[in-house]
């Protein structure tokens, strides 16, 4: 239990900036907060780990694509079903395929979010992907990210195992600006 809770003492921020302003502190389990929190307003109830983790990656890729820096710094992995943030994994991973019924908290028990009202960018990203996406299954999610020339596959093909930064960027344009059937 002390690894568990010494392990997320140590999380990755980011800041988010409009300009020289730093308007917020990111990371992975922030925003997935901000996505499981609008799955319970719009009564979404299939959020599982993994349409979690693709839904997060597909939001970090459009900010990225969009405002031309990542939005928090933990990494994408290659993993079989796609790409996957280690941190998310860890804390989220314990509910297998089944739907999540709860938020990351803090050691403190504080629930955190992005803050949406500080950054207007973050705002429309979150509300394009979630939108576009939120009706889509996990595995439908996964196939699409394991499309020739997505990010992944790139990466899967040159056996590494973590997704370039510039591919990613990429797929915030592919996924959003071409059409896909």
């Amino acid at each position: 239990m002390k690894k568990r809770l010494a392990r997320f003492c140590r999380l990755r921020y980011n800041r988010i900036r409009r300009g020289k302003e730093a308007l917020c502190v990111v990371n992975s389990l922030m925003v997935a907060n901000n996505v499981l929190q609008r799955a319970k307003r719009d009564g979404i109830e299939d959020v599982s780990p993994m349409k979690l983790q693709k839904l997060v990656y597909l939001i970090y890729a459009r900010y990225l694509y969009l405002g031309g820096q990542p939005l928090f710094l933990n990494r994408f992995e290659v993993w079989k079903h796609g790409p996957v943030e280690r941190e998310m994994y860890n804390y989220f991973g314990r509910f297998g395929g089944r739907p999540i019924r709860d938020t990351f908290a803090e050691i403190n028990g504080k629930r955190l979010c992005v803050d949406e009202d500080a950054s207007p960018l973050f705002k429309k990203v979150l509300d394009e992907v979630w939108e576009r996406y939120k009706y889509d299954e996990a595995w439908k999610l996964s196939e699409m990210t394991h499309e020739d020339g997505s990010a992944w596959h790139k990466m899967r093909q040159n056996d590494s195992w973590y997704i370039d930064v510039t591919e990613i960027r990429e797929d915030g344009r592919r996924f959003f600006d071409e059409k896909i059937s």
